[in-house]
């Protein structure tokens, strides 16, 4: 398994298998933001796309992330992860990590449903729970 950071041009080589993917990703979600969305923030360079390959070169995750700058530092955020095997390309997190210190970023986020506060912190040492956040709908 490998992990790439995919260029806006490269993009429409994986669409085809990162797209449904992604969509199954958001159905998990309060719908704040669709596919499309992400599509357009990845090509104009405001959120990154990383795909996660077998050796056969085909697409076994796929992760979008964004720089979020606060007034008093940045922070990769991790917005939408999907695929298969999670466990078995999870070692491959630590890319990641080092493209948020190339761009000065001091923490890594990951905003997700409930169960990722207990799956996260057993297969990436150093992610804990911050805070919960909870919606109504009015």
């Amino acid at each position: 398994m490998k992990i790439k950071l995919v260029l806006p041009k490269q993009y429409f080589e994986y669409d085809s298998q990162v797209r449904p993917m992604l969509e199954s990703a958001l159905k998990h979600g309060h719908q704040e933001n669709d596919y499309t969305h992400w599509l357009a923030l990845v090509l104009t360079y405001q959120a990154q796309l990383w795909v996660i390959t077998s050796e056969d070169n085909k697409v076994a995750g796929t992760l979008i992330t964004r720089i979020n700058t606060y007034s008093n530092y940045k922070s990769l955020q991790v917005v939408l992860l999907a695929g298969f095997n999670f466990k078995s390309w999870v070692h491959l997190y630590s890319e990641v990590e080092a493209f948020a210190k190339a761009n000065e970023c001091k923490k890594v986020e990951q905003w997700g449903r409930i169960g990722w506060t207990k799956l996260l912190p057993r297969l990436i040492n150093g992610f804990k729970p911050s805070y919960q956040v909870m919606t109504k709908d009015i």
